[in-house]
């Protein structure tokens, strides 16, 4: 692809994103949390390795476009959930701490950083970023898999640890 076609798909991306917020903030309200951030897991599953199987501008759009629908799903159900299930006296630590409960699949941004990012989660992310590195350079697909492997985990840990609050585990 072309830096300009590059350039569009991070650009309809980042709109896909953006208008998603309103609905999906209102959907994770209305319906519940958990039940997002599982869906949001899974999306990014399927999404992430078919990356490595399209080919031309709309593959990857479609794929970046899933991308942006399942991280705009993921964040507010992860800081509705995060708010929910962390006292009042010491969620302004927490969120310090662990930053928004958020993390994002691969932003049009370029990154996974920023304000939402707390400080127990920076050197975690740059260490995953140098590993990335070496792995792609190394393989060009072999992040991918990674990526596939730990959504894998996260996934499965969002099934059978994550509960609305108030939830009991079975």
């Amino acid at each position: 692809l072309s830096t300009l076609s590059w350039g569009l798909i991070l650009l309809i991306e980042a709109l896909v994103l953006n208008v998603m917020y309103l609905p999906a903030g209102l959907l994770t309200d209305r319906v519940g949390r958990a039940g997002f951030v599982s869906a949001s897991l899974l999306l990014s599953l399927l999404a992430v390795p078919s990356f490595l199987l399209v080919k031309g501008f709309w593959g990857a759009l479609l794929v970046r476009a899933s991308i942006a629908t399942a991280n705009a799903f993921f964040a507010p159900s992860c800081s509705a959930l995060l708010a929910d299930t962390v006292p009042r006296e010491t969620r302004a630590r927490v969120m310090a701490a662990i930053g928004r409960g958020e993390m994002h699949v691969g932003t049009p941004g370029g990154g996974t950083g920023g304000p939402g990012m707390g400080f127990l989660t920076t050197i975690p992310v740059m260490l995953a970023s140098l590993a990335g590195g070496y792995l792609y350079a190394a393989n060009p697909a072999w992040p991918w898999y990674a990526a596939m492997g730990i959504l894998a985990i996260c996934l499965l840990l969002a099934w059978r640890c994550v509960r609305e609050a108030g939830q009991v585990h079975e």
